[in-house]
């Protein structure tokens, strides 16, 4: 089986909060490290890998430099190489709209293929997230289609669902939908403009651009996304329960996500990992059973009973699944 380079959501902590944040194109992680040598051919492993770009220029003396991509370490700012030569590919202009050429390129250097990965999107969604419902100049709330974690340069990264877009002072900026921290900026617009209106279509698309989603006018849905609800209904024994449960899925998915730090891959019955799936059949089945999850209390005639709070969070088994695909620190 070829050993492969999967694109990965961000970038990894070291690059981040580093200086040289802005050259990093791209971050891979690897399906089996990559053996290196330094130039006196002491080994390298490098489990994961970054794509940073070197634009063209000139210079001190004023003799061209030709621009060009080449592949770092992604927890150390240290060369990817063999015997200390670098694996690079030269590019005759600026960085192009569709790196993956780029990306092959450099990775059938060191024998990689690099499956191209499903489109990451934001769509426009009505109202606005608690946590924003009293900030002033919000104009939108975007949902992602998958959870996208920054790293803060002070604090705990934030793991984020969704985004709010602020306009201000002929800026429009991008923030979390659960902290108030500016992700990104686009600054030179007068006015806000119209909603349907291609002007806004486009201030949506360059500022999703920088953490790497599309930005698309209504989600399509995925197909047999709303099974969850059939198979959680079923297990619960309670056909009525479809629709609650449908509902409650998507809650327990991103809760998982979270946990894993997108660990997992897939979100229908068919396409995530089997023990993956079961865990959020039998969490969802907690929730649904009780979607206040407060304890509660139901008097029949003379008696009275006790319904639990249902989903408290993750149960033994549970955590013990969702630990297997929980991305560690290296």
């Amino acid at each position: 089986m070829a050993n492969t380079a999967t694109l990965q959501r961000g970038l990894p902590e070291f690059w981040a909060l580093g200086p040289n944040k802005d050259t990093v194109k791209a971050w891979f992680k690897l399906s089996e490290p990559y053996k290196g040598s330094d130039e006196d051919g002491n080994p390298t492993n490098h489990f994961g890998v970054v794509v940073r770009h070197t634009p063209s220029g000139e210079d001190p003396n004023g003799n061209p430099i030709k621009g060009k991509a080449t592949l770092y370490d992604e927890a150390a700012d240290t060369l990817v190489a063999k015997y200390g030569n670098p694996f690079e590919v030269e590019l005759p202009g600026d960085w192009p709209a569709d790196p993956f050429p780029v990306y092959t390129a450099l990775f059938e250097k060191i024998e990689y293929t690099v499956p191209v990965p499903d489109p990451l999107t934001a769509t426009l969604r009505d109202g606005l997230p608690e946590f924003w419902q009293d900030k002033p100049n919000v104009k939108a709330w975007l949902k992602l289609s998958e959870p996208f974690e920054w790293y803060r340069s002070q604090g705990a990264p934030i793991t984020m669902t969704g985004v709010v877009v602020q306009y201000q002072d002929e800026e429009a900026t991008l923030h979390p939908d659960n902290a108030d921290d500016k992700l990104t900026g686009l600054r030179g617009i007068p006015q806000w403009p119209n909603p349907g209106t291609e002007d806004l279509k486009v201030i949506f698309t360059d500022l999703l651009k920088d953490i790497g989603y599309d930005y698309v006018e209504r989600e399509d849905p995925k197909p047999g996304q709303d099974d969850w609800g059939k198979v959680i209904a079923a297990f619960m024994g309670d056909p009525a329960a479809e629709a609650l449960a449908s509902q409650v899925a998507p809650v327990i998915m991103t809760l998982a996500r979270s946990y894993t730090r997108n660990g997992f891959k897939g979100d229908t019955p068919e396409n995530v990992p089997g023990d993956i799936g079961a865990v959020i059949i039998a969490a969802s089945a907690r929730m649904a059973a009780n979607p206040t999850q407060t304890e509660q209390y139901q008097a029949v005639g003379s008696m009275i009973g006790r319904v639990g709070a249902g989903f408290q969070g993750w149960s033994l088994v549970e955590r013990a699944v969702l630990h297997r695909y929980r991305k560690r620190a290296l």
